[in-house]
């Protein structure tokens, strides 16, 4: 895995790699991923979720070994990077950014014979999907409140009571 690694940080040389306690990205450049020999609670959850092998062009593939794990989340840092994703303003352009970054690890997984465990994506997806559903939700009345471009959310229901967007 060493060896394959560094081809890694060879192609995309541009990039800072550091060893963190998450993987994420900070822009402009720096991507930090777990150390896949560690303990660590990301891939040791993802290596629970599904324990089962693929075959693919002949090969047999566990999806869910430590090492396919960490290049399928180290690619997806690497797209946003690649990306040049920075800010964003709605948690939609998050959303949004997300998703643009697992099609990039997508292409890296093919160019590298790096299993792509959709699954795993929707259920990476998944957890956005819920943390904007939660901030959402108008914590007064339950109502999906919505986002405008400032960033702020806006309930229609209680903003209307309190008169905020105006009386009928």
């Amino acid at each position: 895995m060493q060896g394959f690694f560094e081809r890694v940080k060879a192609d995309f040389d541009w990039i800072k790699f550091r060893v963190g306690h998450k993987f994420a990205f900070r822009a402009p450049r720096t991507v930090f991923f777990e150390d896949y020999r560690s303990e660590s609670d990301v891939l040791k959850k993802s290596v629970q979720v599904n324990n089962g092998a693929m075959l693919k062009k002949g090969v047999q593939y566990n999806p869910n070994s430590t090492e396919q794990i960490f290049y399928l989340l180290l690619f997806h840092e690497i797209g946003h990077a690649v990306l040049g994703h920075k800010d964003f303003l709605t948690d939609v352009e998050r959303l949004k950014m997300e998703r643009a970054a697992w099609e990039e690890a997508r292409k890296f997984c093919k160019k590298y014979d790096v299993f792509y465990d959709e699954d795993r994506v929707e259920r990476e997806m998944d957890t956005y999907r819920d943390w904007l559903h939660s901030r959402s939700v108008c914590k007064t009345c339950g109502l999906t409140r919505f986002q405008t471009l400032d960033g702020q959310y806006h309930c229609p229901r209680c903003n209307e009571i309190l008169g905020i967007m105006g009386k009928k």
